[in-house]
């Protein structure tokens, strides 16, 4: 139970919602922007040498685990700062975000390099 999020009235918790919506698309931008950017280079040096599409790959696949690690502790942050009465409400919704930010990524990487 998370004590300090009872009393919130609704139009704040309406309030914090629009906020985070509004975040969220904000940081799919960013992963997007970050990630298209390494995965036309990988594309674009696959078949110059063995050294530089190498470190395309190298740096796609960095890139994927840092942009789903950023995401992770983005909706941590964005899930505490709504304000969940329960930890197990907050688990629910993170479980099921992440699961479905991480599918909507996995599908955009197949289109990027594909």
């Amino acid at each position: 139970v998370n004590w300090a999020n009872f009393g919130v009235s609704r139009e704040t918790k309406r309030k914090r919602a629009l906020i985070v919506g509004v975040l969220t698309v904000l940081m799919v931008a960013v992963w997007i922007t970050l990630f298209y950017f390494w995965a036309s280079f990988a594309l674009l040096t696959m078949g110059d040498s063995a050294q530089i599409s190498s470190l395309g790959l190298y740096i796609i696949s960095i890139s994927t685990i840092l942009g789903n690690a950023m995401l992770a502790q983005f909706t941590i942050s964005i899930f505490d700062f709504y304000g969940f009465r329960f930890k197990s409400s907050k688990d629910k919704f993170y479980v099921r975000f992440i699961a479905l930010a991480n599918v909507f990524m996995v599908n955009l990487a197949d289109y990027a390099v594909v």
